[in-house]
């Protein structure tokens, strides 16, 4: 009775935590001053505080590998530095910031971007997933020539027992057949 109690709240729980959608951001902390906006780091991040997009004010723009672009709009009221969370594109290239059609400031976003073919090798890549961005290591050629070597095997294994298959059937219909031939002349 309690092996079913602990697995029912364990079922409840891991679907609590899977219902709770966590959403990787782009954390901006900027400064808008009389001088301008000073964009002064861009990280890439997780819980930071999540902006709706507003009707009025800067517009934070990401543009992405293929040209497309991703607004959201923030509104400033006052010269002051800023925190701001934007949604995350995986292949965001830059940020730019307008106030209504000028623009204020750009950034590149290239070292936050992951995807095969950023010329470097992100956490989620290999040399088996992304072969543009990633060497082959020692280890990886190591489990290659292994991987090879039991495929080989595998597949001399199966031939030999496809063989011995084939032995044991022939021999079996030839008992078979002797069988038959004996009760036929008796």
């Amino acid at each position: 009775m309690k092996i079913l109690l602990w697995l029912g709240l364990c079922i409840l729980l891991s679907t609590v935590v899977i219902a709770v959608n966590i959403e990787e951001q782009y954390f901006i902390s900027f400064s808008y001053t009389q001088e301008g906006l000073i964009i002064h780091n861009i990280t890439k991040d997780y819980d930071v505080p999540y902006e709706d997009t507003f009707s009025e004010g800067l517009i934070f723009q990401i543009i992405d590998i293929n040209n497309k672009t991703y607004n959201t709009t923030f509104p400033i009221d006052f010269y002051d530095e800023y925190t701001l969370g934007i949604p995350y594109n995986s292949r965001g290239v830059e940020l730019r910031v307008y106030d209504g059609e000028t623009l204020l400031a750009s950034k590149s976003l290239t070292t936050l971007t992951e995807y095969c073919g950023n010329n470097k090798c992100d956490l989620s890549e290999s040399s088996f997933s992304c072969s543009k961005d990633c060497k082959i290591t020692s280890e990886e050629k190591a489990l290659l020539t292994t991987t090879d070597i039991v495929k080989e095997s595998n597949l001399t294994r199966w031939i030999i027992i496809g063989i011995l298959t084939l032995i044991i059937a022939g021999i079996i219909a030839i008992v078979i057949a002797r069988r038959k031939q004996q009760t036929s002349n008796l």
